[in-house]
């Protein structure tokens, strides 16, 4: 299965999604949009939109799917993923957060998996050697 990462910029349109969005049905690949907070605001009610088209299509079982004005074979392997910064005070508007669950993602704590591993297998001392 093909992946793509797409590094998201304040210069990407919804031409440029949507381009990117036809690749992705027509080969049933996943696509990660890192770092979405940077599309403009105007953009996303468009991706919303395109969005939705392929949701509602995917839930139908459809065999083509029309986007951008061209009828295209619709693969039921199609994922969207979208990274974000927590940093920034961007807020996806709503039309598009019903497509993304949010997930947070954070450094694992080594000793304690270590800890626990070692109590796992039986040690005596798991805390002092972990």
């Amino acid at each position: 299965m093909l992946c793509l990462n797409v590094q998201c910029s304040d210069q990407f349109n919804q031409h440029t999604f949507g381009q990117i969005l036809v690749g992705m049905t027509i080969l049933g690949s996943w696509a990660c949009f890192t770092d979405f907070n940077k599309v403009n605001l105007s953009v996303l009610s468009v991706i919303a939109t395109q969005l939705s088209q392929l949701h509602k299509s995917i839930q139908r079982k459809d065999d083509k799917i029309n986007l951008l004005g061209f009828d295209i074979p619709l693969s039921d392997s199609v994922g969207v993923f979208v990274t974000m910064k927590l940093e920034s005070q961007y807020q996806m508007p709503l039309e598009l957060k019903l497509f993304f669950r949010p997930v947070s993602m954070i450094c694992p704590d080594m000793g304690f998996i270590a800890y626990i591993m070692l109590s796992a297998e039986g040690f005596e001392n798991p805390k002092t050697m972990s």
